[in-house]
């Protein structure tokens, strides 16, 4: 099911719309990838030290560790959105000026993305924790959205519509992933210093969409 969400996308472009806006689909979605450097890096780095505290019962260690890893998946992931939020069209036009449609693709898939380095590794956490079914039940739904609405969706917007279905299957997984954390564990990965990394992340974001068309 998590590949059917990765992968399904572009098939279902394929079948309800036309083979150009899956290019214009791919090139953004492989631009927006690269914000999942900070998950592929921080979570093996951090799982064993929380699967022993886990063994423990050493709630606090476990807090501590989440909420190092959220914050260090945000620090990294952060500029990568404010570089596609405010060069997403340059960056698309490497692959050719065609491909500057694609960037509302590129907004979309990267606040998805953002929404997963903000939630962190809550699903590997269930897993460690022994809550499998709860972590596969998240999955499975989260995936039948995501086909349901790209079905909806993509033959009337196409890859927009794809990147859309995509998205809210993203949110909706880590959401229901964090509250789920939440009441298994009473583990909630924010403090004072997110809110004011996050605070400081949208007055960057704010002059740098107000310096972009200066130049």
């Amino acid at each position: 099911f998590t590949t059917i969400m990765s992968q399904g996308d572009r098939l279902l472009i394929g079948a309800f719309s036309n083979v150009a806006q899956v290019g214009l689909y791919h090139a953004a979605y492989r631009l927006a990838a690269f914000q999942s450097i900070a998950m592929n890096s921080f979570v093996p780095m951090f799982s064993t030290a929380i699967a022993e505290a886990h063994a423990r019962e050493d709630r606090e260690t476990i807090i501590y560790y989440y909420r190092l890893v959220v914050r260090w998946a945000m620090l990294v992931t952060m500029p990568l959105c404010l570089l596609c939020l405010v060069f997403g069209r340059k960056l698309l036009h490497v692959f050719g000026a065609e491909f500057e449609a694609a960037l509302p693709v590129l907004l979309i898939i990267t606040l998805a993305s953002f929404i997963d380095a903000g939630v962190g590794p809550a699903g590997q956490f269930l897993q460690m924790i022994g809550r499998e079914r709860a972590a596969s039940a998240l999955v499975i739904s989260a995936a039948l959205v995501t086909v349901g609405l790209n079905v909806l969706l993509i033959p009337r917007y196409g890859a927009v519509g794809a990147a859309m279905g995509t998205g809210a299957g993203i949110a909706l997984l880590n959401l229901g992933r964090l509250l789920a954390l939440r009441k298994f564990l009473g583990v909630f990965p924010y403090s004072q210093l997110s809110l004011r990394l996050l605070l400081v992340s949208a007055c960057a974001a704010a002059i740098a969409l107000l310096a972009a068309p200066l130049g």
